[in-house]
């Protein structure tokens, strides 16, 4: 059978509710020929733990398949490959970052940014790293970074009441994110406490 023949039988199991058969001919739809829309389907199994157990690594694997295959994909899953890509090549990370970048997704400034403020991948670039932070819009991750620069003085004028009003910030706009194990989160909890603990001081 080819690509397509294993893609619709793909989907009459799914119909079943055959979940075995299901992940079976959507893997051996995936594999065969050149077809993107199977491995983005695929991708989408992983991701959502759709018939088989979630696997973000896998899911972004499969996602820069069709995208080798030019099926496209939402730009939001630039995102999902880059992070994949941190711990064996943060400069593939920072590609994939930059291409969500261009394509106008706010949030991959805020990835970008984390790479110039420490950098990693990009040249140390405490001016551009505030521009970004302030680009991506309210998240996390932005916030935190930004708390931490008015803390210790990177690029702006130290202030930590400043400092203190991001970090709370956090805490106030993204309530259910201690729950999810946010990093950023938890980051911003803990300087907020230390700074607590020295008082008013500027």
């Amino acid at each position: 059978m080819d690509s397509k023949e294993l893609y619709e039988l793909a989907k009459e199991y799914e119909e079943r509710e055959d979940l075995e058969e299901t992940y079976r001919y959507y893997l051996e739809a995936a594999l065969a020929d050149d077809d993107g829309e199977a491995v983005s389907k695929l991708a989408n199994m992983y991701l959502n733990g759709d018939y088989v157990d979630i696997d973000f690594d896998k899911s972004a694997h499969y996602f820069e398949i069709a995208l080798e295959r030019d099926y496209k994909i939402p730009i939001y899953l630039y995102i999902l490959i880059g992070s994949t890509y941190e711990k064996e090549s943060s400069g593939t990370a920072v590609e994939w970052y930059r291409r969500a970048a261009d394509a106008g997704y706010s949030y991959a400034y805020a990835c970008l940014g984390e790479h110039l403020y420490h950098g990693d991948a990009l040249p140390q670039d405490y001016k551009k790293a505030y521009e970004y932070f302030e680009k991506s819009g309210v998240h996390t991750i932005s916030l935190y970074y930004l708390g931490l620069m008015y803390e210790n003085g990177y690029y702006v004028n130290r202030n930590k009441e400043k400092a203190r009003e991001y970090y709370r910030r956090i805490m106030d706009e993204f309530p259910d994110h201690k729950d999810y194990g946010d990093l950023h989160y938890e980051l911003a909890e803990e300087r907020l406490s230390a700074l607590e603990k020295q008082g008013a001081t500027v």
